[in-house]
């Protein structure tokens, strides 16, 4: 839910001019940038077995796609019947072996994600990263993806609320950039932040892997399943 701070700040945003005439695409660094679902589903999975439990995709789509890693313990706890967890260790047990996957550069380049920024190499464009990793690794996994020459400023915008990235984050990034969100395009991965981007005003465009496919996308300007982005260019001049 928006509340009434959060919409006076989109109309005050909404309201500034695009800087440079750029539009500015901020993409999520883990899911978008790099596919690293997977290695998320893994940390789970390690830490669950190491406390006699077990998990099944269905489990990790149902209580895992929206909590930040250290708050994904949470509802496993409180939905996994059966299982008796140590929260406070499993949660840092998911997010260490996670941040440790990524930084060996475990996790690899969306080829969606650099077909979309090749298509757009003649478009008036910027690119930034939000992540609620810290900047030291959100830009180690940058290199690793090698996109450390690609201009790519990161937003690490931790929060302690497990719904992120929420609408004053996007909004933050706007605000930071000198941009209107109606110039701003996310790049996300899943239901959730599609929607606080669109409520901060911004476009979006959205990058689905096997745990979010089945997601809303409603009112995406666009929804890029792998493979299926051979009509990128076609797609950038309808939009920008």
């Amino acid at each position: 839910m928006v509340s009434g701070t959060d919409t006076e700040t989109a109309q005050s945003t909404a309201g500034k001019k695009t800087a440079a005439g750029k539009w500015l695409f901020v993409a999520e660094l883990e899911h978008v940038i790099v596919s690293s679902r997977e290695l998320l589903f893994a940390a789970v999975e390690t830490a669950l077995k190491k406390q006699g439990a077990s998990i099944d995709p269905t489990t990790f789509r149902r209580y895992c796609l929206k909590a930040q890693p250290a708050h994904i313990a949470e509802a496993l706890a409180a939905n996994m019947k059966g299982a008796s967890l140590n929260v406070e260790q499993l949660g840092q047990a998911i997010a260490e072996s996670y941040e440790q996957a990524l930084a060996k550069g475990s996790a690899p380049t969306n080829q969606t994600f650099l077909n979309l920024i090749a298509a757009a190499k003649n478009q008036s464009i910027q690119l930034a990263a939000i992540t609620p990793l810290g900047e030291d690794l959100a830009t180690e996994i940058l290199a690793k993806a090698g996109l450390a020459d690609h201009g790519i400023r990161i937003f690490s915008l931790p929060e302690s609320d497990k719904w992120y990235p929420r609408m004053d984050a996007w909004m933050k990034i706007c605000r930071t950039m000198n941009r209107a969100p109606q110039a701003c395009v996310a790049l996300t991965s899943s239901q959730d932040p599609c929607k606080s981007a669109l409520s901060a005003g911004m476009r979006c465009l959205v990058f689905p892997d096997r745990y979010t496919a089945h997601h809303d996308f409603s009112g995406a300007d666009a929804v890029l399943d792998p493979g299926e982005d051979d009509n990128l260019a076609e797609l950038l001049e309808l939009i920008l």
